[in-house]
């Protein structure tokens, strides 16, 4: 393992600037949406509940990857043999992971603005009322 720390850890650092940070900045904007625009309805909404746990999965994901790719490289498991294209797949699987999760966390958005500019809570998780927006 001590060779494979060489591309292990500007790997680790590309994951935690790029991924883990972005994904930290977007659920930042969220919570801070949601501080605002704060109703007691939220806590039995089924839309807000997904949407939360669409954030703690986006924050939680990348850094159980990250953990994840060191057990590739030990020679004494099955994926030693395979390790490079694992850490690739991982990696792709991380991208893909996160992208699907902001769009699960964007669907599920539980405020919405109607045409006449009056908040709404969003009950069922990616449905809205017609002519309805998000409130970011």
């Amino acid at each position: 393992m001590r060779w494979n720390l060489a591309w292990y850890v500007p790997v680790g650092a590309y994951f935690i600037l790029r991924v883990f940070w972005q994904n930290v900045e977007f659920a930042w904007e969220g919570v801070r949406a949601t501080i605002r625009h704060f109703s007691f309805l939220l806590l039995i909404s089924p839309a807000f509940d997904l949407w939360g746990s669409a954030l703690i999965a986006l924050l939680l994901v990348p850094w159980y990857c990250l953990i994840l790719l060191p057990g590739f490289f030990d020679s004494a498991t099955n994926a030693y043999k395979h390790r490079y294209m694992w850490t690739i797949l991982l990696i792709g699987a991380t991208f893909m992971g996160c992208a699907l999760l902001i769009e699960l966390a964007n669907y599920s958005w539980p405020f919405l603005v109607d045409p006449e500019h009056r908040e709404r809570i969003r009950m069922i998780p990616f449905l809205g009322c017609a002519g309805c927006e998000n409130i970011q």
